[in-house]
C-alpha cells in the first residue's frame, strides 16, 4: 500500500524525530519571549536537521549541541539571537559571518527569520561538527 492510498494521503515526516529532542530545550523554547522565539526554533531546526549526530542539551542556560564537546549554542536576547560556535576561531569564514573576540568563540547574529536559511550559516555548522570531530 503506498502512502498516497492511505485515508488522508501522505503525510510529511516530522521535521525532527522526537527522540533527538530535549525536553528541557521545548521547556526552554516555550519560555522564549516574542519575537525571537520564531528565531530560536528556527535556529534549533536548522541545527539538528543539518547535524543530526549531535545531542541537544541546556548547558549554562542555552541550548547546547555536543558531540565528543561543545560544537554550539543558541542564546537569545531581545533583538536577536546568536548562533554561537565553541571552536569558533577554527572555522573558515568565507561570507564574514562570524563576530566576536573571544579566545576560541565566534557566533553569528541573527536577527530576521531569512537569515536562518542562508547556505553559509549551515556550512558553518557542518564545519564546526567536523572541526569537533577532527579535535580527538
Amino acid at each position: 500500500m503506498s502512502p498516497a492510498s492511505v485515508k488522508g494521503g501522505p503525510r510529511p515526516p516530522p521535521p525532527v524525530a522526537e527522540s533527538r529532542r530535549s525536553k528541557e530545550v521545548d521547556a526552554f523554547v516555550a519560555k522564549t519571549e516574542p519575537p525571537v522565539r520564531n528565531l530560536v526554533k528556527g535556529l534549533r531546526q536548522l541545527v539538528l536537521d543539518t547535524a543530526p549526530e549531535l545531542q541537544e542539551t541546556v548547558k549554562w542556560s542555552f541550548p547546547t549541541y555536543t558531540l565528543q564537546g561543545n560544537v554550539c549554542n543558541i542564546v537569545p536576547y531581545t533583538k536577536h539571537v546568536i548562533l554561537g560556535f565553541f571552536r569558533g576561531t577554527d572555522l573558515a569564514d568565507p561570507r564574514g559571518l562570524l563576530e566576536g573576540t573571544g579566545k576560541n568563540l565566534r557566533h553569528v547574529k541573527v536577527r530576521a527569520p531569512e537569515d536562518i536559511g542562508r547556505p553559509a550559516v549551515r556550512a558553518l555548522i557542518r564545519e564546526a561538527v567536523a572541526t569537533e570531530l577532527s579535535a580527538k
